[in-house]
């Protein structure tokens, strides 16, 4: 069974209630998690949804989606950690570029997903992680210091929301295929008179 989904639905869970429950604190370790997101995220696309697509054109528009996804998650939780001491100007800038990040990384998923719908693959999933990182990005391009503790718990819930949503989705639509591990012919009974 496909679990990415439901992982990402909790992930997206888990950084909405961090931003509900200390909006100020929360930035450091919401663009941790992001970065942990992305980087998982990148991985995932690597292994698993490039084998789905037949045309060259969406594998290297998943391998570079997911490097991109790769090296931006390994950025994102690394930078808080090394610049503790300038931490506001680091995290200023990975906000950004994160958002960025998502922004481009649910347009290259929307494009992939209609390509793999066109050829009969479900799509779903890669539809909702779109959505999912759209309004994360919104999220994380609304953060900066001008923008209000009460804006940041309003979209602490909406990410709260989604991703449930998300994880609710990826459930009701698992794959429900067991792989046997061996398969035997079955003997015909002997019919004796």
């Amino acid at each position: 069974m496909d679990t990415s989904g439901i992982g990402l639905g909790l992930m997206v869970s888990a950084i909405g209630l961090i931003l509900l429950a200390a909006p100020e604190a929360s930035i450091k370790i919401a663009i941790i998690m992001m970065g942990l997101a992305a980087l998982l995220n990148g991985i995932h696309e690597l292994l698993t949804t490039r084998k789905q697509a037949q045309e060259p054109l969406v594998q290297k528009t998943i391998i570079v989606n997911s490097v991109a996804g790769i090296v931006i998650g390994i950025v994102a939780v690394a930078m808080p950690l090394i610049f503790f001491g300038a931490a506001q100007a680091v995290l200023r800038i990975m906000i950004y570029i994160t958002a960025v990040y998502l922004v481009l990384s649910a347009v290259a998923q929307i494009f992939v997903a209609l390509k793999l719908g066109l050829a009969g693959i479900p799509s779903g999933p890669l539809l909702a992680r779109a959505g999912a990182f759209i309004i994360a990005a919104i999220v994380m391009f609304m953060i900066p210091k001008n923008f209000g503790i009460v804006i940041t718990r309003i979209l602490g819930l909406l990410m709260l929301l989604s991703g449930v949503c998300i994880a609710l989705y990826a459930w009701r639509n698992r794959s429900y295929v067991i792989i046997p591990e061996e398969v035997k012919d079955a003997k015909a009974p002997e019919i004796t008179e």
